[in-house]
C-alpha cells in the first residue's frame, strides 16, 4: 500500500555515515534515478512505490528481464511476469501459507508488479518484463523479493 492510502509519511534527520551525508537528496538518489519524469505526480508515485509496505520473502540468485512484446511503436505485453514454481512455493512457505497462490505483489530492488507461478518451469528464476522496471536503483542488488498487499 502507498503512504496516501495508509495515511503515512517518512521523515529523515540527515546524519553523517562513513563520511556520507545520509538526507533526503541521499536517500532519493538511492531509490533510483527519476531524472527523466518530469509530472511531479509520476514522480511521487514512484517514489511512494519505493517505499511502499512489503514483507521480504526469498533470496533471489538470478532474475532474467524479458522483452515487452511491441509492434508499430505499441505495447502488447501484459506487464505480468513470471516466478518459477519452487520460488511460488519457497514464498509461500516463507509467508506461512498452506497453499501456493498463483500470481504475488512483489517488490524487486526497480521492479514492482505481479508475477504468476509458472507451473512446469524446472529453475530457480524470476521472469521480470521490461515494462516492470520502474528505475535503475543500486537496491536492486539488495536480492530479497519482497511481496506487498
Amino acid at each position: 500500500m502507498n503512504q496516501m492510502k495508509l495515511h503515512s509519511a517518512w521523515f529523515v534527520t540527515p546524519y553523517f555515515s562513513q563520511n556520507i551525508l545520509i538526507g533526503p537528496d541521499y536517500i532519493r538518489n538511492w531509490l533510483g534515478d527519476f531524472s527523466e519524469i518530469k509530472n511531479i505526480g509520476k514522480y511521487a508515485l514512484r517514489l511512494g512505490q519505493a517505499l511502499s509496505s512489503t514483507i521480504p520473502t526469498i533470496n533471489i540468485q538470478e532474475f532474467i528481464e524479458i522483452d515487452d512484446i511491441t509492434r508499430n511503436g505499441f505495447i502488447f505485453s501484459d506487464g505480468v511476469g513470471l516466478i518459477s514454481f519452487k520460488y511460488a512455493k519457497k514464498v509461500s512457505e516463507e509467508l506461512g501459507l498452506e497453499y501456493i497462490p498463483s500470481a504475488f505483489q512483489i517488490r524487486f530492488g526497480g521492479y514492482k508488479g505481479i508475477v504468476v507461478a509458472h507451473p512446469i518451469s524446472k529453475d530457480d528464476k524470476i521472469y521480470f518484463k521490461e515494462f516492470q522496471c520502474y528505475n535503475n536503483s543500486d537496491y536492486n542488488y539488495e536480492k530479497n523479493l519482497m511481496i506487498s498487499f
